[in-house]
């Protein structure tokens, strides 16, 4: 049976503006894949060996260990060794890392000598974007901070901000990416509780995000990852809640 006219032409008008966001979105993603291709393969993840370490700092994670979207000099890292010049870091970040394969990483440490002063993970922002489901997520928490956990005397998870408000995704999958960050935050402090390590939370809402007022300002050419400045915002961060640093 045939739809009425009024219903055909009714469905056909809704999918109109659907199929304009499906080629908004697809050109974004083609945009921010060609442009982080570019940046990715240009980042090293920053290191720093003095010959008599004050403290010893294990980096571990995804791009954003590796410091992509801003200068070697320029990333988290980098600004840890600036202020505590005295610090040893070992960056083993890899971009793309997700949490499932975070332990990897492990591969590529010395031999131990004693625990790490502090371990900085990461992590999750990965996870977020390839959608991987809830139970899994737990799961992988667990995993990676019971071995994580006995590396160092204090661990910190710099946890990832709320993916749908980057620029390159748009309504109605920036909605999805939005609670798919928010359930995923909340898995990783509630893990982070678990293991009695400090979770630093940069899922904010809209209104408290700092990079939402000017993206340009704090987000790379690719519209993911952080810039310069963004690295610079999220590491103030990071002092203000380690003031022993």
């Amino acid at each position: 049976m045939k739809r009425p006219g009024w219903k055909r032409a009714l469905v056909a008008g809704a999918m109109f503006p659907m199929a304009g966001v499906l080629v908004l979105q697809g050109l974004k993603i083609a945009r921010t894949l060609r442009v982080g291709r570019g940046i990715i393969s240009a980042a090293t993840a920053f290191g720093h060996r003095p010959t008599q370490p004050g403290m010893r700092v294990l980096i571990m994670g995804d791009s954003t260990g590796v410091g992509v979207g801003a200068q070697a000099a320029q990333s988290l890292a980098a600004l840890l060794a600036a202020d505590r010049p005295d610090a040893e870091l070992l960056n083993v970040s890899r971009s793309g890392a997700r949490l499932d394969n975070i332990a990897e990483q492990l591969r590529h440490l010395p031999p131990p000598r004693q625990r790490w002063d502090l371990l900085l993970l990461h992590a999750g922002g990965n996870d977020i974007l390839r959608g991987t489901p809830p139970a899994q997520l737990r799961r992988c928490v667990d995993e990676l901070l019971s071995q994580l956990v006995p590396l160092a005397r204090l661990v910190v998870w710099l946890g990832p901000p709320d993916i749908g408000l980057l620029p390159a995704f748009v309504p109605p999958f920036s909605w999805l990416l939005s609670r798919r960050s928010i359930r995923a935050c909340e898995v990783f402090r509630q893990g982070a509780e678990r293991f009695g390590i400090r979770f630093i939370d940069f899922c904010e809402p809209r209104e408290k995000a700092f990079f939402t007022a000017d993206p340009s300002r704090f987000i790379a050419a690719d519209q993911v990852h952080p810039t310069a400045e963004g690295y610079r915002h999220c590491y103030r961060v990071l002092r203000k809640a380690l003031p022993e640093l």
